[in-house]
């Protein structure tokens, strides 16, 4: 996956990624180059830069993007999908904090 060229079709470089999504440039250059591998960041880098990127993470780990048009979402997915993308990293940190809790209770029940 080459992200300088994702970047560059998302009409942006790394450098204003790196600087919008508060991910230290040193890292996106060292993953660009190949020197550190995707997998070896924190999921809320790859999370940042998927969202940069406008993938998901899993189109970013596998580097297969996949048409949005052909998943089928109802319309409470599409307006959470909405939300979220409106939202700073501060609230996006605490919905997924809480998504994750809820998620957990569902698993003890």
């Amino acid at each position: 996956m080459d992200l300088k060229k994702l970047a560059k079709d998302k009409g942006t470089n790394l450098k204003q990624i790196a600087e919008k999504y508060g991910i230290p440039p040193t890292t996106l250059y060292s993953i660009a180059s190949g020197d550190t591998k995707l997998g070896n960041v924190g999921i809320d880098i790859a999370i940042k830069v998927a969202d940069a990127l406008d993938m998901t993470v899993e189109e970013l780990y596998t580097g297969e993007k996949k048409e949005f048009s052909s998943i089928t979402l109802d319309s409470d997915e599409r307006e959470l999908i909405q939300l979220y993308r409106k939202m700073n990293d501060a609230q996006r940190e605490l919905l997924m904090s809480t998504a994750h809790q809820f998620s957990m209770t569902n698993k003890k029940r």
